[in-house]
């Protein structure tokens, strides 16, 4: 698995990282893009069935699934 990076390097075009603060640990992240040319706006929190903005201070990549790909 990678190392925490700030999450200012995380690549925006990424459908999901896992991300870091300090409010909600550690957590899935996918960008969320608003407006009619999708520009991206802020990382959101996958948690549950709710989608919770915790503004991530670092990142990584997702790791491999468990067949390897």
């Amino acid at each position: 698995m990678s190392e925490w990076q700030p999450i200012e390097t995380a690549p925006l075009d990424a459908d999901r990282i896992i991300g870091w603060s300090k409010h909600g640990g550690q957590l899935m992240y996918e960008p969320h893009r608003y407006g009619s040319n999708l520009q991206f706006h802020m990382w959101r929190a996958l948690y549950d069935e709710y989608l919770l903005a915790f503004d991530p201070t670092h990142w990584r990549p997702l790791g491999a699934d468990p067949d390897g790909t």
